[in-house]
């Protein structure tokens, strides 16, 4: 009977310590918003469709770091017309920057929408806006090219640029007619890039 009662308060006593241990082992999160902390709260409150959440762990925390989907990108005269040289390099055709201009950057090949109804309607508008709209799409490096339109960035010039740190296998850039530049993280939808472009 001894026995037993001793072996009853050994495991009462681990089960304690092995409750109080994982107590201490939930890891505190952490929320960055534009490099500010925010509360649980205030994340809560946030419409996630126009953010993405790069989540870092470590020993005793998990960071959460909030960025918008679409940002402005500040980029010098020099910067921008290497740019726009870079695209008629690539493109074989005169960069027109009096039009909007739509730039796709796929880092796998794969991942390119054919047979999606969106993006076909997403073409059709484009032809419809033609003299209004331009738009590419390019591949990372060591890609095979197998469509007129698309586009190689053997240099990581794309990439190198505008998308270093994006975790994102999916990105686009727009280019509106006063050289304001735009950069949107992880959207697949071509329709939703087009649809924020336009307002």
């Amino acid at each position: 009977m001894q026995l037993r009662f001793k072996f009853i308060s050994i495991l009462i006593t681990l089960l304690i310590s092995f409750s109080l241990l994982s107590q201490n082992n939930v890891k505190k999160t952490i929320y960055l918003f534009n490099n500010k902390e925010i509360t649980q709260s205030e994340f809560n409150k946030l419409n996630l469709n126009k953010f993405f959440i790069k989540e870092t762990e470590f020993d005793s925390i998990i960071v959460k770091d909030i960025r918008l989907n679409k940002i402005l990108v500040n980029l010098n005269d020099k910067e921008k017309e290497s740019f726009f040289k870079f695209i008629e390099k690539n493109t074989n055709k005169k960069f027109n920057k009096q039009k909007q201009t739509l730039i796709h950057f796929y880092r796998l090949k794969e991942r390119i929408p054919k047979n999606d109804p969106n993006f076909k309607s997403y073409k059709n508008w484009l032809q419809d806006n033609s003299s209004k709209y331009q738009s590419y799409i390019f591949l990372k490096p060591n890609s095979e090219k197998n469509k007129k339109r698309i586009f190689i960035d053997k240099d990581n010039f794309i990439e190198n640029l505008f998308f270093s740190k994006s975790p994102f296998d999916i990105n686009h850039i727009f280019i509106n007619s006063k050289q304001e530049i735009y950069v949107y993280y992880g959207i697949e939808d071509l329709l939703f890039v087009l649809d924020w472009s336009i307002k």
